[in-house]
């Protein structure tokens, strides 16, 4: 879950808390990741589950913290880190079928 503070206690309108909960592309990469999680209960997959949790997981992450990255060489190699993962994430989503 992420983090957000209120602006106003009354109307219940929050702010991100973190950088990176202001792309909707960090919103979506979340609600991928636990989507995922009906894997769980699929049998003799073990190995490609595992390997879509982390490839999910490092598009999170690399988003978060290219984000959170103030150079725009960082910012960049950060993403593209997450658009490799998430092109592994393809793939193995299209083994999986």
């Amino acid at each position: 879950m992420s983090q957000t503070r209120l602006t106003n206690p009354e109307t219940k309108i929050t702010e991100p808390f973190l950088p990176c909960e202001r792309l909707d592309v960090y919103r979506v990469a979340l609600e991928f990741r636990q989507s995922l999680g009906i894997l769980d209960t699929v049998r003799n997959i073990s190995a490609l589950r595992d390997q879509i949790f982390r490839a999910s997981d490092s598009i999170v992450l690399n988003i978060a913290e290219g984000a959170g990255r103030h150079a725009r060489p960082d910012k960049r190699r950060h993403y593209s880190y997450a658009l490799g993962s998430a092109s592994e994430c393809g793939a193995a989503l299209a083994l999986l079928h």
